[in-house]
């Protein structure tokens, strides 16, 4: 006589009765349990002995589930149609369990196989997950804030009407991971993903990240993003909340615009806007520093204007104001971008020329800005002449501090004072 089963067929019914994740059962027309594997045993702390014979009642939470259940299952049974339901089954010591079961009819047409799988702990942090959104929302109540929810394995999205409100959206809008993502400013969009991934492969458990989402009205608002992750055997899910934090960063950026405002006046002079005395102290300190680690030179250079004081007593303030905001401006066009011009107060200028390799190449510079005078400056058709007298001293021909440097450099400026103004001379 043949074997009811082939080798093949009974070694995949042995892993399917014995696999560890899946319950077997097996009931009668009358719902009699006639067949239990040992993984829905332990499932439900039942032996094989108190299951076999019994009404399959013994699992259901309550006479009335029992025959919800059945009502609603057992039609599709008898037709063989397929079917998957999570339900909640009772425990031997009272408890309750959440499974997956399905149920086929058999060649029979008298017996039912249904297969079991245990959901509890999936469930039960679905329903951590639902608990911790129903606590935010009801914190949130009133707040410029929403609660949203991401389902990293299925994209899945929870976005609270809250949040909708809050970007100016319809609420009747479908929550969907784009909602969101396409409301994320462009300069924002990789640091959020990147943060996102970097901290779920650390395991991180609370992730905060600031950056801009597009309100409905088409303007950027600043958000918070608070969320905790819930890390399941292989999924993640991130519950967290957005809150409007635009007018905390407005404030914000006002306070660092007044702070970089005082910076600069603190360090620059108001009438040319160049570096003040205190300014060039630390530039020429850095750039001695520098010298002295490549051993390369320095030119200081003490500028005075010559006959401004003249303009000023006969013309007046304004006029000299004007005077000395054009010949800043000349300076200017003649020097190169890694110098410094700096003004130290009334007509008197000075300069850090980096990188020179011997000081003749300073003698170049200071040759332009006395020929910067050779055409008159003209103020409401009035025609100014005058001149400068340019003192330079040199790291480390000279000195090699600030102090002593900026001293050398003024005492060579009257040097060319003395020796008859419009001329450039080095202290030594």
């Amino acid at each position: 006589m043949e074997d009811l089963v082939t080798k093949e067929e009974a070694y995949w019914l042995r892993q399917l009765l014995t696999n560890p994740h899946i319950g077997i059962l097996v009931t009668d027309i009358d719902r009699k349990i006639i067949f239990v594997n040992e993984h829905l045993c332990e499932g439900i702390g039942y032996t094989k002995e108190e299951l076999l014979g019994k009404d399959s009642r013994i699992f259901h939470v309550s006479d009335a589930s029992y025959k919800a259940f059945f009502e609603k299952v057992i039609e599709k049974v008898h037709q063989g149609k397929p079917f998957s339901i999570d339900y909640e089954a009772r425990h031997k010591n009272g408890h309750r369990v959440w499974i997956t079961i399905s149920g086929n009819l058999l060649e029979s047409k008298t017996e039912v196989l249904w297969t079991i799988v245990d959901i509890t702990k999936r469930v039960q942090k679905e329903e951590e997950v639902k608990q911790l959104k129903e606590r935010m929302e009801i914190a949130l109540s009133g707040y410029k804030a929403g609660v949203w929810e991401w389902n990293l394995a299925t994209n899945e999205v929870y976005i609270s009407p809250e949040w909708k409100r809050m970007l100016g959206i319809s609420l009747d809008t479908p929550d969907s991971l784009d909602l969101w993502r396409s409301r994320v400013h462009p300069d924002d969009i990789d640091d959020v993903f990147a943060y996102i991934q970097d901290a779920i492969a650390k395991k991180e458990k609370i992730l905060e990240h600031v950056h801009r989402l597009r309100h409905g009205n088409g303007e950027w608002i600043w958000v918070l993003a608070r969320a905790s992750a819930i890390y399941d055997e292989d999924n993640v899910r991130l519950v967290g909340i957005h809150t409007d934090i635009t007018s905390q960063k407005t404030i914000e950026n006002e306070l660092l615009q007044q702070k970089q405002q005082l910076h600069h006046l603190a360090h620059h002079d108001t009438l040319t806007g160049l570096p003040n005395r205190l300014l060039f102290h630390e530039r020429l300190e850095l750039s001695l520093h520098a010298a002295k680690n490549d051993e390369s030179k320095i030119a200081v250079f003490f500028i005075d204007l010559d006959y401004f004081k003249e303009i000023n007593d006969s013309y007046g303030h304004d006029t000299g104001d004007i005077v000395l905001q054009i010949v800043t401006k000349r300076f200017l066009d003649k020097m190169h971008t890694d110098d410094t011009l700096a003004r130290l107060g009334g007509d008197e200028f000075a300069v850090i020329m980096r990188n020179i390799k011997k000081k003749e190449d300073a003698s170049v510079l200071a040759q332009r800005f006395l020929d910067v005078f050779e055409d008159a400056i003209m103020i409401n058709g009035v025609a100014f002449r005058l001149s400068c007298s340019i003192g330079i001293s040199v790291f480390n021909d000279d000195a090699n501090d600030t102090k002593s440097l900026l001293k050398y450099a003024d005492v060579a400026m009257y040097r060319a004072k003395e020796q008859g103004k419009n001329r450039y001379i080095f202290y030594k």
